[in-house]
């Protein structure tokens, strides 16, 4: 037993010791670090010219909403072939921010009849699109376009009054609005 007391006096000594070696050799280290943010933004810019008779009289961009807005005045009813008696909207979106973007949605929308009626666009080789076809042209090249900083993607279009609109419907204004969605692009 006494050989007892004697081991346990010595186990309580070394640990004790342990503790104040280990004492003796640590240290702290503090680390520091700046995390910076990229910013998401993009640029949506027009150009537009005006045909023989229709001309686009309004254009606003949203940058909050994301919106483009135009409205077309002196619109009748015609039917040709030629690109440069129409008039035509060309729509440029150029990422501004820091990060790479996607654009993940277009939606083309118009409160006015004539417009959802009667105004008829043109992209590419395909006439004759309405409204909701041109939503689905815009989107062909635009949705899922990834854009690099400093990248830029443009979509041109023309429209014009189809000629079964009727005489009550020339000289009339109609408006539209192009809505885009981006987002981060992760690659």
């Amino acid at each position: 037993m006494k050989n007892l007391k004697y081991y346990a006096l010595i186990l309580v000594l070394a640990l004790g010791m342990m503790g104040a070696a280990y004492a003796w050799w640590s240290d702290e280290l503090a680390v520091a670090g700046t995390v910076e943010t990229g910013t998401l933004e993009v640029g949506v810019s027009e150009d537009y010219g005006n045909g023989n008779y229709e001309k686009v009289t309004e254009y606003e961009y949203d940058e909050e909403e994301n919106e483009v807005s135009f409205k077309i005045e002196n619109l009748y009813p015609r039917e040709s072939n030629d690109d440069e008696a129409y008039p035509w909207i060309s729509l440029t979106i150029e990422n501004e921010g820091t990060i790479p973007v996607k654009v993940s949605g277009i939606e083309v929308a118009s409160d006015d009849d004539i417009v959802k009626d009667y105004l008829r666009f043109k992209r590419g080789e395909t006439w004759d699109m309405s409204l909701q076809d041109l939503e689905g042209h815009l989107k062909s090249p635009l949705v899922d376009a990834e854009l690099d900083v400093g990248e830029e993607h443009e979509a041109t279009t023309w429209f014009y009054l189809c000629r079964n609109a009727g005489d009550e419907q020339q000289n009339q204004s109609g408006s539209f609005t192009v809505t885009f969605d981006f987002k981060q692009w992760n690659r």
